[in-house]
């Protein structure tokens, strides 16, 4: 397991507050403090793309969620 938060890069340690997310086929390790400024700052589709590229991957089209609702899957 990758332990570097994925916004500012430090070294996570187990006894600190922090955050493990797991999107599709991609998993991120936050900081907790970095993870609620992300949010507060630019919103949950800002943590879906550092989820994605912290993980090397680019999301697939379409999968960005908008307001919260994934479209029709047909």
């Amino acid at each position: 397991m990758d332990n570097n938060c994925a916004r500012c890069g430090r070294k996570v340690r187990p006894e600190e507050n922090w955050v493990k997310v797991h999107l599709w086929a991609s998993n991120a390790v936050f900081d907790w403090g970095c993870f609620i400024a992300l949010l507060k700052s630019h919103g949950p589709e800002a943590a879906e793309r550092v989820a994605w590229q912290s993980d090397g991957r680019a999301p697939p089209r379409g999968s960005a969620p908008s307001n919260g609702e994934r479209g029709s899957t047909k």
